[in-house]
């Protein structure tokens, strides 16, 4: 997983410089190959939820690359950039429901970025910054966003300052107003909401569990309901709902695999609980499953085994690898996204400063896309 102990220029990392192929100026698919060029390290690809573009904040340019996409062929073409208002941008941007708003967060500068997407050109518009610097005890190093089931609060997680943030959306200006903070365990990266927008799980990577939230109605305020651990379950990196079930994945980095559990309200009382056994994955699995648009199949990309893992979800949720078990990617895949109401999906590469295209196969697996 990309932490503090992978992601390139952060405390304790080992050095890694990624290397990108020769290319024309305009960035976009390599004839002949799967291969789509970046112009600079990817930390993210962001598809907006109903126009045909996508966007790559590149982590070392502190720029966001800006691409049209088909979906007839899969095909991504730069038009330009933008930057990014701050330094090292990370995978946990993400735009709002209705593609209004794309926030970002810098971890290095400690900061929220926000753009307004503009409908006639596909770019973005620099709104406004959160210096996060500026709010008493809120600490250091945002990692992922995440916006409220009602669109109207946004939760930041702080890597380093063992906190979630929260704050209001701002109806007419979509700019983000802070409102309180919640601590958690060591090192939260991510915050998932159930189906309902009833709980939140947020994973503590150095502390090897789980934390389970209720969101209060009206306020959004967070409040501790279960701190959840499990034997194996070491550096879970997230733990992301699987949409319409009350269903977790929880990647966990230091065995390689999938955690599987259900979350259960009794009685007005909740908790989590394991429900299958973990299901293996390659060597370092990253950020978020992606997953088919009938949710049949999810896939998960690998940074150090260079591979995307490929699973059948069955009638209850349940994980099963495919047989082959993966598919190649190029150098560092740090993410596998979806390209929304298609059946194509991205291996981001994040050493190789690529993006690799995929078409879903018949039984489930991802064939390479070839470019003509």
């Amino acid at each position: 997983m990309l932490g503090m102990a992978a992601w390139p220029g952060a405390a304790g990392s080992a050095a890694q410089t990624p290397a990108g192929p020769a290319h024309a100026p305009q960035y976009g698919p390599i004839p002949g190959t799967n291969v789509i060029t970046t112009p600079a390290a990817p930390a993210a690809l962001v598809f907006h939820p109903q126009a045909p573009y996508a966007y790559v904040p590149a982590r070392h340019a502190n720029d966001i690359i800006l691409y049209r996409t088909d979906p007839r062929d899969g095909r991504m073409l730069s038009f330009g950039s933008v930057s990014s208002e701050g330094r090292q941008p990370t995978f946990g941007a993400s735009f709002d429901a209705s593609g209004r708003m794309l926030y970002l967060p810098n971890a290095a500068s400690n900061s929220i970025a926000q753009f307004a997407f503009e409908p006639a050109t596909g770019g973005l518009r620099w709104v406004d910054t959160v210096d996060l610097s500026g709010i008493p005890g809120a600490g250091l190093y945002p990692y992922v966003i995440t916006l409220g089931p009602e669109n109207i609060r946004a939760y930041v997680t702080m890597y380093r300052s063992s906190r979630v943030l929260v704050f209001e959306i701002e109806a007419e200006t979509g700019r983000l107003d802070f409102r309180s903070m919640v601590e958690t365990g060591p090192m939260p990266v991510g915050l998932f909401f159930d189906s309902e927008g009833h709980y939140a799980v947020v994973n503590n990577q150095a502390a090897n569990r789980l934390q389970l939230f209720e969101a209060q109605q009206g306020s959004g305020e967070l409040s501790l309901v279960q701190n959840f651990e499990a034997p194996g379950l070491i550096e879970p990196f997230f733990a992301q709902p699987f949409p319409g079930r009350e269903l977790f994945y929880a990647l966990a980095g230091g065995v390689n695999a999938i955690f599987q559990l259900r979350l259960r309200v009794d009685a007005g009382h909740a908790r989590l609980e394991q429900c299958a056994a973990p299901v293996p994955t390659g060597v370092m699995p990253n950020t978020f499953l992606a997953l088919s648009e009938d949710k049949a199949h999810a896939f998960e990309a690998n940074y150090q085994s260079n591979d995307v893992s490929m699973y059948r979800v069955d009638a209850c949720g349940v994980l099963s690898p495919l047989s082959p078990p993966s598919v190649a990617t190029g150098p560092g895949p740090i993410q596998i996204k979806a390209m929304p109401g298609t059946d194509l999906f991205y291996s981001l590469d994040y050493l190789s400063n690529t993006i690799r295209a995929y078409r879903l196969g018949r039984d489930g697996q991802l064939l390479p896309e070839r470019f003509e």
